[in-house]
């Protein structure tokens, strides 16, 4: 009898962490490998502790069908509190996951139990709990790789899980369990043919209906992104356009100052070899303020980001504004160019943009770029009169097209590099800060 005990508390024991590995599959691409190794040291860990407490519960009291399904289906609860723990994600978003997880659990231990039913099992208790832990863990065997395609895809789009729908869709897939489970809350371990697949049919259609809306909204939000991207390119093309053209005009301003160093040596000589250093030192000082005026500039060590802070620079110049540029990046930076400056490029926009719409005796353009002690800081400070609008997630909205790609951009920057960023508006004085591990 104590074996039996053993047998069934080690298989229920699987059962949970079965079910915690598939709660963990929807998180698993965005978890680090730090983190994934600290869950499931925690998870095995409950796991072995749990053997023992189930085995207690079980042998402490008479063993009855009521007993194993409430071992079977509150088990889930210090696994699930672990993960959320652990797994720093929205607390709806977990909770969407058990839900789902909970009626694939329902699935199977419906199968399990027609399996048994066709098998024609007639064993005494004890022994039928055990030989259903057994079937049911075949069963997630045997469908382990749909299980792992179903899980790992299994998280919403975002507008199906929207802030206005995130609770209601959270909470769908618990209640949807909670009304299959409750009517199996008796002393039957094993229900007639007929009830077994009457209770099957919603969690499978929920299932299909699920995924058929989900791809659904997937492919409306690929549309979307596509427009978006279309947008965003053509603004990259005529942004590399007028890189051209700024190249091209610092080009000319370089060949015109070249064709002029003969006579500009010839004319230093003579200040020289007349003692006029007051005059040699003016002519040295012009000279160096042409070369400063020149339209593509060298602010740093990368040519992308002086290419994106030449173009808005320039842009920024043109509306009559002296813009403050401090750039002091390390040779050495780990952070990728192209991120970079892809980042400056879509920020430096939004402020020139709003720097077109203020008056001309107000507008002002900041840029301040440093890395110290390993962390790198981005400010950039403009004036605008008009409200920033900003979103739940701390960025600014706009209607306007091919502004989301831009916005998503710098959410990925953001999690890619694991950045703060912060907008703040006060007196029309709209700032962007920013810092990271560079």
């Amino acid at each position: 009898m104590m074996m039996t005990f053993l047998v069934v508390s080690v298989a229920v024991t699987m059962i949970q962490t079965a079910g915690a590995y598939l709660r963990y599959l929807p998180f698993s691409s965005e978890l680090s490998s730090e983190e994934k190794n600290h869950l499931w040291q925690i998870l095995l860990t409950w796991a072995i502790f749990s053997v023992s407490l189930n085995f207690v519960v079980i042998s402490g009291f008479e063993m009855s069908a009521p007993l194993y399904k409430a071992v079977i289906f509150f088990g889930w609860l210090p696994y699930f509190l672990i993960s959320v723990c652990i797994i720093k994600r929205p607390f709806s978003t977990h909770i969407f996951v058990l839900g789902m997880q909970c009626i694939w659990a329902i699935i199977l231990h419906t199968a399990a139990i027609m399996a048994e039913r066709f098998a024609d099992l007639s064993l005494e208790l004890e022994h039928l709990s055990y030989t259903h832990a057994v079937v049911y863990l075949l069963l997630f065997l045997v469908l382990l790789p749909v299980e792992r395609a179903v899980f790992k895809n299994l998280l919403p789009s975002f507008r199906i899980f929207s802030a206005t729908f995130r609770w209601p869709m959270s909470l769908l897939p618990m209640i949807i369990f909670i009304g299959v489970s409750l009517p199996i809350a008796d002393d039957l371990l094993v229900h007639d043919w007929r009830y077994s697949i009457s209770r099957l049919g919603l969690p499978i259609a929920f299932f299909f209906i699920y995924r058929a809306m989900s791809i659904a909204t997937n492919q409306a939000e690929q549309y979307d992104n596509d427009v978006q991207e279309s947008l965003w390119m053509r603004q990259q093309i005529d942004t590399l356009k007028e890189y051209d053209a700024l190249r091209e005009n610092s080009n000319q301003e370089m060949l015109a100052i070249s064709h002029e160093l003969y006579e500009s040596y010839v004319r230093l000589d003579k200040y020289l070899a007349a003692n006029d250093i007051k005059t040699a030192i003016k002519h040295i000082e012009a000279q160096e303020g042409r070369l400063v005026g020149a339209p593509l500039r060298l602010y740093s060590d990368f040519p992308l980001v002086n290419a994106a802070l030449s173009i808005y620079v320039n842009r920024a110049e043109k509306l009559g504004i002296v813009p403050n540029v401090k750039i002091d990046l390390p040779k050495d930076m780990s952070t990728d160019e192209r991120d970079f400056a892809a980042l400056l490029s879509n920020l430096l926009e939004n402020a020139v943009e709003a720097e077109e719409k203020q008056p001309a005796g107000r507008r002002f353009l900041s840029v301040v770029v440093s890395a110290k002690e390993g962390k790198c800081s981005l400010e950039i400070v403009n004036l605008s009169d008009s409200q920033l609008i900003l979103g739940k997630n701390g960025m600014p909205r706009s209607s306007v097209p091919g502004r989301g790609v831009g916005m998503a951009f710098l959410t990925e920057f953001v999690q890619k590099y694991k950045a703060d960023i912060k907008f703040t508006q006060e007196n029309g004085r709209v700032q962007v800060s920013m810092n990271w591990t560079f």
